[in-house]
């Protein structure tokens, strides 16, 4: 059963209203919506704002329902070297928390103590599918290093350190959770975002006016694929 993730009730939205066929669950304290689509089940899961959310979100969804992929969307930030435009598709290589510091109790820099691993990376096959759907709908789409932290980026100072020294392109809340719990499963994972800001000094304001846009965007791309792995029973 393919598994997508969202912050919010708005982006959940974007997505069901490309979908008719749905019913909500409301037994936790976030949503899910349980989905229909070419007679294959899916389910959309409403997990909230940040890390903490999204991990216990996909603890109970890993223990409910027989998931077999997991794909994260909404929106995020930009800051790697290239020129991109606000709505652009982010799409996951790999994903670390770059917020992770254990190096006094001699783990390497961004190591999850327990997992041995500092970054996780994305299914070659999910890839091949977003990018896909960026091909038909006629939208750009980078494959690149996801860094996620509880912080909004709000300073072009720390965004050009992230990716000076890190080679972070994309920025979020959420991608290494979905990551590292997937690992923990072994489940293949990706997040498919658009941009809706690029982490400089006036990042909230680019976000406020934005975000929405990129938020229907990211759907667009993961309803495309959904379309197309239903059909083909891929992960289904």
């Amino acid at each position: 059963m393919l598994c997508i993730f969202c912050e919010s009730k708005f982006e959940a939205q974007q997505l069901l209203a490309k979908l008719n066929d749905y019913k909500i669950v409301t037994d936790y304290l976030f949503n899910i919506y349980e989905i229909k689509l070419n007679g294959k089940d899916i389910i959309l899961v409403q997990a909230g704002e940040g890390k903490v959310n999204f991990a216990y979100a996909m603890g109970v969804i890993t223990e409910k329902y027989p998931i077999t992929a997991v794909i994260g969307f909404g929106n995020c930030g930009y800051i790697g070297k290239q020129k991109k435009d606000l709505g652009d598709i982010a799409i996951s290589d790999m994903v670390f928390q770059y917020d992770v510091d254990f190096q006094a109790n001699h783990y390497r820099l961004f190591e999850i103590p327990g997992t041995n691993q500092v970054v996780f990376p994305s299914d070659l096959h999910l890839k091949q599918f977003a990018l896909m759907a960026c091909k038909y709908l006629d939208y750009k789409g980078q494959v690149g290093l996801f860094g996620t932290a509880d912080r909004f980026i709000n300073s072009s100072i720390i965004s050009e350190h992230l990716n000076q020294s890190y080679r972070i392109e994309f920025i979020d809340v959420e991608a290494a959770v979905l990551g590292q719990v997937a690992y923990r499963h072994h489940l293949p994972f990706i997040c498919v975002k658009a941009i809706s800001h690029y982490g400089d000094d006036e990042a909230f304001q680019t976000f406020k006016q934005a975000f929405q846009a990129a938020n229907e965007r990211s759907s667009d791309v993961v309803y495309t694929m959904l379309e197309a792995m239903t059909r083909k029973g891929v992960y289904c």
